[in-house]
């Protein structure tokens, strides 16, 4: 049983992140194995891996869902989280960057740094994430070695020192060369796991490696001060090397580069050895900062402060309901604890704490600051929220950033009894995974489930129909525009004013929709104008005159997010927008005021011109990758059929003339995108694969905005709006 018994300068929370088919699955399921926490190795293709367990997931051979495990290697205890690969998925790899200690990189031997990389990297770099890097599939035609570490140092930019190097026997991959302890590694046995080694010298390779022992010392002593002050005066130890490697890599300096074949059972040990080695823990990595009284502060670890915990990630498990993941920062957890959500001003009380094991889950005492856990009895808390002890003061944790949907799809039931039913398994969806949103849109009352991509949506829907057994009917798949405003400022006013039940419904409401370079719209309502905004009449003597209430503040605030929303033209969100308050009065002796609030701003809104506001579509950043053979195709239904723009195409690798790859980097819109992945795939003989990222949002062109209108409006288009 692994419990909180290892001290945090022995434990060490990473993640394995990598583009899709890299070999992150294959690589955790062999380190289970070879910590002897397993007795046979799961297979990706054979559907009986620990950690990708999802049906799904089996299915395709693909992880959908980040998975954390725990187990022991050498006297440190790693835990472990799988990340998906594929782009679709990335608030799974974003709510992990969050609470990781150190990351492993891998790539394919053959490719290189691929798209998602470059995201994953980017997704570590803004969490400070130090990481190193494992060269897989160094078994494969077409690997290169060489090739991937320099793709490392100018596609991700960083500074990188090679600390394994590949060794081959005449084109078959056997070993890998320990540079750093000058040995050569060899794995056997019938899953690899005999590891032995014999020093290099007396090989015939032994000065070439020799010669890179020496470049990767020069870049250390480069970087590193206090090695240099050694280095001039003698020999580096190994142990001094070592040392310097690890300072480096937490200060991310540096990026150590290790080698192997996971599928092929080589190199994995090493891999986990330097982890070990070069990857921080809990106590080496920065602190913390924590919100308290609107001022940041760092939060230091350990045992003897009150408890604060970030969630990072929420389930609902079948059998056991709603399970939170949690890292805890400061103080120890317990089973039987009362706890405050500081985001949400709620109570939850811990019914059972547990370790977690892919799918399977083991009960613990207690959970220590460094640590993660797994939490049953939380009803509110949501992932990003900070959870601290009952009576310390309230203090809040930098939260988890979510990405924007891009893409979405109308759900309805299949009859009225299943409506609930709906309603309830996508209120799961969206609790498990953010990234996942559901609108209602007013006009026409349907349901859109939005997500990150066509896979997303796809795997959203099999699980309303698999697991959660929805009777339900989807429409097509439709893009996620935005709305926004055309000119600089547009002014609007309503003037509400009736009498209901003796009441009166007075309210006169201005405001002004300001242009702006910012994408999140917001809200701003002055103090000036709140100042103002009871029309007394000398209805009340000065001295009984109230300040503004704030409930009516939260009514105006929540009715003008409402504008933004839901657009005036079709209902899509208003994007680059700032609305301003620019006049408010209300009658002071009412008891309706924030009925009157409301029927104000829906006037408002039916009074927005449609045509002062344009759509916005998504544009995307497209990374295909072909043989040359069919490049000149692909690069024709990109630019005449897709409406893409090409950016850049560029050579992988030559090491093979029987199979050049090339890379095709290009900017399209999402809704020329659509399906795209089933042409790629009859254009190339099923060879080609694209991944994609949102890039942005722009303008569309006035033939496409007609088109969307005449989608919606159909004959009365023409008619009423043009």
């Amino acid at each position: 049983m692994l419990l909180n018994i290892f001290k945090r300068r022995f434990s060490s929370l990473i993640s394995i992140i990598a583009h899709i088919d890299a070999g992150k699955t294959t690589t955790t399921e062999r380190m289970i194995y070879y910590s002897g926490l397993t007795r046979h190795i799961g297979e990706v293709d054979s559907g009986d891996t620990v950690m990708d367990y999802l049906p799904e997931e089996r299915n395709r051979g693909i992880t959908i869902t980040s998975a954390a495990i725990t187990f022991g290697w050498k006297g440190y205890k790693f835990n472990l989280i799988d990340t998906p690969g594929h782009v679709d998925f990335t608030m799974e790899v974003e709510r992990c960057m969050r609470v990781l200690d150190g990351a492993v990189t891998i790539l394919d031997a053959v490719a290189g740094v691929q798209a998602q990389t470059v995201n994953v990297w980017k997704q570590a770099d803004k969490y400070r994430v130090p990481k190193l890097v494992y060269i897989n599939k160094m078994d494969r035609v077409g690997a290169n070695f060489e090739a991937s570490v320099n793709s490392v140092r100018q596609t991700l930019g960083a500074k990188s020192v090679c600390t394994q190097y590949p060794l081959f026997e005449g084109d078959k991959f056997k070993s890998v060369v320990d540079l750093v302890n000058k040995k050569v590694i060899s794995y056997s046995g019938g899953n690899g796991e005999i590891v032995s080694t014999q020093p290099w010298l007396g090989d015939d390779n032994a000065r070439f490696w020799h010669n890179m022992r020496n470049n990767m010392i020069e870049t250390l002593v480069e970087n590193d001060e206090d090695l240099f002050n050694v280095f001039v005066e003698r020999e580096l130890t190994i142990e001094e090397i070592k040392s310097s490697l690890r300072k480096l890599v937490l200060q991310g300096k540096i990026c150590p580069i290790l080698c192997g074949s996971s599928y092929k059972n080589i190199g994995v040990q090493g891999l986990m050895d330097g982890i070990v080695d070069y990857l921080p823990c809990p106590l080496d990595v920065s602190l913390p900062l924590v919100k308290r009284n609107e001022e940041m502060i760092e939060l230091p670890l350990s045992d003897k402060g009150s408890m604060i915990a970030l969630a990072f990630k929420v389930v609902n498990h079948q059998s056991k309901g709603i399970l939170v993941f949690i890292r805890v920062y400061s103080g120890v957890l317990k089973p039987g604890m009362t706890i405050n959500n500081s985001n949400r001003n709620t109570k939850e009380r811990i019914q059972k704490l547990y370790q977690v094991y892919g799918n399977d889950f083991e009960e613990l005492p207690f959970c220590s600051a460094g640590n993660i856990a797994v939490i049953l009895g939380c009803k509110s808390t949501r992932t990003g929220d900070t959870l601290i002890e009952e009576r310390a003061e309230k203090v809040i944790l930098d939260g988890i950033t979510t990405p924007q949907s891009v893409i979405s799809q109308s759900v309805e039931p299949e009859t009225n009894a299943d409506e609930k039913a709906l309603e309830h398994s996508l209120s799961i969806l969206m609790l498990e995974d953010p990234s996942c949103s559901v609108v209602k849109r007013k006009e026409t009352g349907q349901t859109l489930i939005a997500g990150m991509g066509e896979l997303h949506l796809e795997i959203l829907r099999l699980r309303l129909l698999k697991d959660f057994k929805v009777k339900a009917n989807f429409g097509d798949v439709r893009i996620a525009y935005k709305e926004s405003l055309i000119p600089d400022v547009l002014e609007v006013s309503s003037l509400i004013k009736k009498a209901i039940a003796n009441n009166n419904i007075y309210a006169e409401i201005g405001i002004k929709l300001l242009k702006t370079k910012d994408e999140k719209s917001t809200v701003e309502i002055p103090s000036s104008v709140l100042l103002d905004a009871f029309d007394y009449q000398d209805k009340i003597p000065e001295n009984r005159k109230l300040q503004f209430p704030k409930s009516l503040v939260n009514v105006l605030k929540e009715s003008l997010s409402s504008l933004i929303q839901v657009g005036p033209i079709l209902g899509y969100p208003l994007t680059n927008c700032k609305i301003v308050v620019t006049n408010l009065k209300l009658d002071p002796l009412s008891t309706e005021n924030d009925s009157a609030i409301r029927m104000a701003i829906m006037d408002l809104s039916s009074r927005l011109n449609r045509k002062a506001f344009t759509f916005e579509e998504p544009l995307m950043h497209l990374e295909v990758i072909v043989p040359s053979k069919y490049l000149k195709q692909t690069i024709h239904a990109l630019t005449v059929e897709r409406s893409a723009c090409i950016i850049q195409v560029e050579q992988l690798d030559d090491s093979n003339p029987a199979l050049i790859w090339q890379r095709v980097t290009a900017d399209a819109p999402l809704d020329s995108l659509l399906n795209y992945s089933t042409q790629l795939r009859s254009l190339t003989a099923g060879m080609g694969s694209f991944e994609m990222k949102l890039k942005g949002y722009r303008p569309v062109s006035k033939c496409k905005y007609d088109l969307l209108m005449k989608q919606f409006f159909g004959d009365q288009y023409e008619t009423a709006y043009l």
